[in-house]
Order: C-alpha cells, then sequence, then structure tokens
C-alpha cells in the first residue's frame, strides 16, 4: 500500500462515522480495490487463526491426556485400589437384592477395563445376594448367576420340595455363603446324597431346621467317612433346629473350626451329648445351648473354650456347669430362659464374669440364707434385663458403673422403684434407656418414688413405664424439663388427657428454644398409653393434637384403637 492508498483508507475510516460524504470517482474506484484486498487479507488471516486455534486445542487436549495419565490413581496397585473401593460399598445392610446394578461395584466396572476387572475380582466388594427358594424356582435366579462375578456370593433360603434341589439349588451351591434349609429328614437325605464336599468351599454360615425326626425305619444314605463339609474351610457359623431326633453327628460339620454355634432347638440331645459336642469346639466365640433336665448333671470339669465371649443357656443349668473355665472372658451372658436357676449359682457366675458387658437373666428369688448384699460388681456392664424380679437383693448386690441400658419386667410381685434408684445413685450410673413393665395386678408405685426414680436418671433419653400412673405434678415437672432434660421419647401412663397434652406442648416449646433438630422434636414421646381408663379422646384433645403436628409428622400419638370415637 503506498502513500496514496494510505490517505485514502484514512478518509474512508473517517467517512464511515458520518451519514454523508463526498467522494471522487477515482476514489471510489481505489476504494473498491482496497476492501476486496482487505477482505482478502482477512480471510488468510482467519486460516491462519483456525490453524492456530487448533494447534491450541490439540495441545489442550494433550496437556488433559497427559495429566489423566500421570495422576497418582493410575498408578495404585490394585491391592490399594481395592481399599479405595471399599469406601464406596454401602454398610447399612449385609445382603443385596439380585441384583442391583446400581450398586457400588457395578458402577465402578464402568470407569473402565481396569477398574472393573479390579471391582469384579476382590470378593469383599460385593454384597451377599439374598435368595429365596420356595415352591417354584425364582425368576431372578438365573439372571443374577449370569450378572455377577465368579467372587460374588449368594445368601440362599430353601424351603421348597425336593424336586428344586437338583435344579434350583445344587447347581449353584459352590457359590452359596450363607445357606438356611427347611425341609423334611427324607429331603435332607436327598439333598446330600446328591452333593460332594467340594459343592460347600465358599459356605461360612449353615442353618439348618428339620420339620420332622428321623424314625427307627429311616434309613439315611448320605453319611461318609471323611464328612460332607470337610472342604468347608470357610464355615464359621452353625445353627441346627429339629423337631425330632437327627443323627448331627452324622453331618460330618467340622466343629474344630466354628465359632458361633446354635444347637438350642435340636431335640432329644442329651447333656452328655452337648458336652462333646462343644468339647470338639476350642474356637467357639457364642453359644446357644439347651440343656434337659432330665439328663445327668454329671458333667467333667475339664471343658475350655477360651475365646468364648457369648453365652445362651436355656431351659436347664447342669449344676456342675458354673464350675467349669468358660466365665471369666463373657462379655455378653443369657440365662432367661433357665429354670432352675437359684441366687446361689447366679451370684457365683457373677463373680466369675466381671468382663460382662452384657447380662440377660430372670432373678431367682432370695431365701432365708440369702445375704442382704452379696457384692457383685459388674465395671463393664452397659446392659442389664431382668425378669421375674420378685425381691431386691440383687439391687442391692450388684455395682455397675457403665450401665447404660435397664430393662425390667416383674410378673409375681409388685418392684419398688427405690431399690432400682439406690442401685443407680450407689453405682454412679449415666442411664441412657431405662424400660419397666409388669403384670403384677397390685403393681403401685407412689408418685413420690417414682420422681425419686427418675430423679436419679438425667441422663436417660429414653423411657418407658406404662404401670405407673404419671400425675399431674410429674407431668409438668417433665414438660418444663426439670426432670428427665435430654428425654428424646417417652410411652407413659398419664393420669389425664389434658395433663399429657400439657407436657407434650411445654416440652415442644422447650425444645423450640434450643438447637435440638427437628428429628428429635418428632421422635420425643412417640407413643403414650394413655387413655387405658379413659375410652374415649375427647374433641378438645383432638384439635390440640392437630395443632402439635410439625411437618406432617406427630410429635405424639395416642392408641387409635383405643381414641378412635
Amino acid at each position: 500500500m503506498d502513500l496514496n492508498d494510505e490517505v485514502l483508507s484514512c478518509q474512508l475510516a473517517t467517512a464511515a462515522a458520518v451519514n454523508h460524504n463526498i467522494l471522487l470517482h477515482s476514489q471510489i474506484q481505489r476504494g473498491k480495490v482496497l476492501l476486496s484486498h482487505t477482505e482478502h487479507s482477512l480471510s488468510e488471516l482467519d486460516e491462519v487463526l483456525n490453524a492456530l486455534i487448533a494447534r491450541r486445542d490439540a495441545h489442550k487436549d494433550l496437556i488433559h491426556k497427559y495429566r489423566i495419565a500421570l495422576a497418582p490413581h493410575k498408578r495404585l496397585p490394585p491391592e490399594l485400589l481395592s481399599e479405595v473401593f471399599l469406601h464406596c460399598i454401602s454398610t447399612t445392610s449385609s445382603y443385596s437384592t439380585p441384583p442391583n446394578t446400581t450398586a457400588a461395584p457395578w458402577v465402578l466396572g464402568q470407569v473402565c477395563a481396569g477398574w472393573r476387572t479390579v471391582s469384579r475380582a476382590d470378593p469383599r466388594l460385593w454384597r451377599p445376594t439374598k435368595i429365596s427358594i420356595y415352591d417354584k424356582l425364582p425368576r431372578h435366579l438365573a439372571h443374577a448367576c449370569e450378572l455377577l462375578p465368579s467372587v460374588a456370593r449368594l445368601a440362599v433360603t430353601f424351603n421348597g420340595p425336593a424336586a428344586l434341589l437338583t435344579t434350583a439349588l445344587i447347581p449353584n451351591l459352590w457359590r452359596i455363603q450363607d445357606l438356611t434349609l427347611r425341609m423334611t429328614i427324607a429331603g435332607y437325605d436327598e439333598f446330600f446324597l446328591n452333593v460332594s464336599p467340594d459343592h460347600f468351599v465358599a459356605l461360612q454360615s449353615a442353618d439348618f431346621s428339620v420339620i420332622d425326626g428321623a424314625s427307627e425305619n429311616t434309613a439315611l444314605r448320605w453319611e461318609r467317612p471323611g464328612g460332607i463339609f470337610n472342604l468347608a474351610s470357610r464355615l464359621r457359623q452353625v445353627k441346627i433346629e429339629t423337631a425330632g431326633e437327627f443323627p448331627v453327628s452324622k453331618l460330618g460339620i467340622p466343629f474344630e473350626r466354628i465359632a458361633s454355634l446354635n444347637i438350642s432347638g435340636v431335640k432329644e440331645l442329651n447333656t452328655q451329648e452337648v458336652i462333646c459336642i462343644l468339647r470338639d469346639c476350642p474356637w467357639l466365640e457364642s453359644i446357644d445351648v439347651s440343656f434337659s433336665p432330665y439328663d445327668t448333671d454329671a458333667l467333667e470339669r475339664t471343658l475350655y473354650l477360651p475365646r468364648l465371649q457369648s453365652l445362651r443357656v436355656r431351659h436347664h443349668l447342669p449344676s456342675h456347669f458354673q464350675h467349669l473355665n468358660i466365665w471369666d472372658n463373657l462379655s455378653s451372658l443369657n440365662l432367661l430362659s433357665v429354670l432352675n436357676l437359684d441366687w446361689c449359682t447366679l451370684s457365683a457366675i457373677l463373680k466369675r464374669s466381671e468382663n460382662l458387658t452384657e447380662l440377660h437373666c430372670h432373678c431367682p428369688e432370695a431365701d432365708t440364707m440369702t445375704p442382704s448384699i452379696l457384692n457383685l460388681p459388674l465395671p463393664s456392664l452397659r446392659k442389664l434385663s431382668l425378669t421375674n424380679v420378685i425381691d431386691t437383693w440383687l439391687f442391692d448386690s450388684l455395682i455397675v458403673p457403665s450401665l447404660q441400658e435397664l430393662l425390667i419386667q416383674s410378673s409375681r410381685g409388685p418392684l419398688d422403684p427405690i431399690a432400682i434408684r439406690n442401685l443407680l445413685v450407689r453405682s454412679g450410673t449415666r442411664l441412657l434407656v431405662f424400660w419397666f413393665q409388669s403384670t403384677h395386678p397390685q403393681q403401685t408405685t407412689s408418685p413420690r418414688g417414682f420422681r425419686d426414680l427418675l430423679e436419679a436418671i438425667p441422663s436417660a433419653v429414653h423411657v418407658e413405664d406404662t404401670h405407673t400412673l404419671l400425675d399431674e405434678t410429674l407431668s409438668k415437672d417433665i414438660g418444663s424439663g426439670v426432670l428427665l432434660p435430654h428425654l428424646e421419647f417417652l410411652r407413659c401412663w398419664p393420669e389425664t388427657q389434658e395433663a399429657f397434652l400439657d407436657m407434650v406442648e411445654a416440652r415442644v416449646l422447650r425444645s423450640s428454644e434450643t438447637s435440638q433438630p427437628l428429628r428429635t422434636l418428632q421422635q420425643a414421646f412417640g407413643v403414650s398409653q394413655i387413655g387405658v381408663r379413659h375410652p374415649h379422646l375427647t374433641s378438645a384433645s383432638h384439635l390440640r393434637l392437630g395443632r402439635l403436628k410439625m411437618r406432617d409428622g406427630l410429635i405424639c400419638s395416642l392408641y387409635p384403637s383405643i381414641w378412635d370415637e
């Protein structure tokens, strides 16, 4: 562009800013030439610019790929990647429905081939798929087995006819982790006759329920010298329940590896046979067993179960059982259904079980030989459940500083709450849950005694007592927070409808002034057994209940069967 073209270019640029301009014909012609040259230059620049933009985008894409390729998680070994994947698995349930492809293992496998390989190779990522087989083959069984990886396991409940054994159960037995069977003795005979030990390589838990018993004419064909479960190296939990005689010994269960055993439902199993089974279980951690009162109590005292933590005995406790070396490490003890338990036996057991965290038993009646105070410290006890409470010798003897839950049921006599209060005060307990039930017709508690009990549990969040009348003074103090300031759930028997509703309304107003979340208010006073002696809820009370609704959830509710008019 020469000097004249530059001058013309400036004139054209200036003329573009005004509505009327005067140009010579030669200038117009030359201007059209300049316009053509400028458009051509712009086209060339666009081509160069597009090439540069394409190069820039290519470099950005390459940088993104480089960063992905060099990301630290790309270099994680499969073992560490599996540990990361474990944090994606839901812990709300031990089982999955068949098969949920929106669950974490399936989603992780869709990211890339490497993640799919890792996720499908780690059995910890796959919750056992629960399948129930009844009178016909479930449609989702074949579909689940086809989709699931080989490391995934099944939890199967079979309660069907023997004809389904060969078509539904046995072909998938190698991948069953938890097996529950409900069959006749003939069904078990058919089942065990058609399986081999290598079918149970994945089995961890077995629950066998026999709905009939073996008669003298029953010829079982499945007994094997090596045992049916000799290859079930992962089997740790066994439960057997029978309606009649059943040859438990012929099952060939490797008791030496069992950690949890429940044989309390086995009929016609005598005491000596039970002891022989327990002697073969050195790794037992949990036992549920039943003894017959008609068997001999002549037990050996050499039974040694060093890992035992949970023990439940039903029906009868042999006289020499308390002398066995099984009590020292117990954390949970359940003697609720033992009929021959006396105060001497119970106190001797508790003195040897100082590590208990849970105790469930009926309270034997004291006699003239029972000392007033036995001094039974249980420093680690967190949950105490007592039934058949008649007198207070156990409350006067226990020291339970760590107690959090206290559940008491009395049916043979009225219960004095002062004994419970003295136990809690003496132990310095911060009780969270208190539950009391009495079916004795003369169960009455004075307001003063019940107040003393409530004052001893200021930390309680859950209180249930439907057999002590809650008078208006106690209701007002609970509503204002003077009593039970941390309460979240109350089941009670108020004196009147209005007293109960006043208490709830005061509690709502008090809770709204604090930082407690609304869900706690919805749980507070969830059920009230009010009106046992009042047949109908008045219209005024109905209106008050309507005003106590918050977010469509009742803060308090009354028994519909009692209150519906």
